[in-house]
């Protein structure tokens, strides 16, 4: 049994009523075996589709800079990798602060027709 234990990065404004959809712009996971020992790390930043100019905000937020999504690959890439990262043929349990990275996850899926 593995534990991933994931922070995402998304797109945000400071007016949080700008009606703009957040899109994942950076994935960062620690993979810790069952006993707790580190096994291995994933840091990826992904280029957003709808709104592919950081706000000054986010920048500040994130510390994300606009060459480092520029430079990336899009969501469907990076989250095949991150999926191949995980080996979803041993067990894990995707481990998160709160419900925001699970819901984030389903918004992304959804805008680039992933299951």
């Amino acid at each position: 049994m593995n534990y991933i234990i994931l922070d995402l990065e998304a797109t945000c404004w400071k007016d949080r009523n700008a009606n703009k959809q957040s899109e994942i712009i950076e994935i960062g996971a620690l993979k810790i075996d069952k006993d707790g020992n580190f096994v291995n790390e994933f840091s990826e930043f992904v280029k957003p589709k709808l709104n592919p100019e950081l706000s000054e905000f986010c920048h500040e937020l994130s510390t994300i800079e606009q060459a480092d999504v520029d430079s990336a690959d899009p969501y469907d890439i990076v989250v095949q990798r991150f999926k191949e990262w995980i080996n979803q043929n041993k067990p894990y349990v995707l481990c998160s602060w709160g419900y925001y990275d699970k819901t984030q996850f389903a918004k992304d899926c959804d805008l680039h027709g992933l299951d």
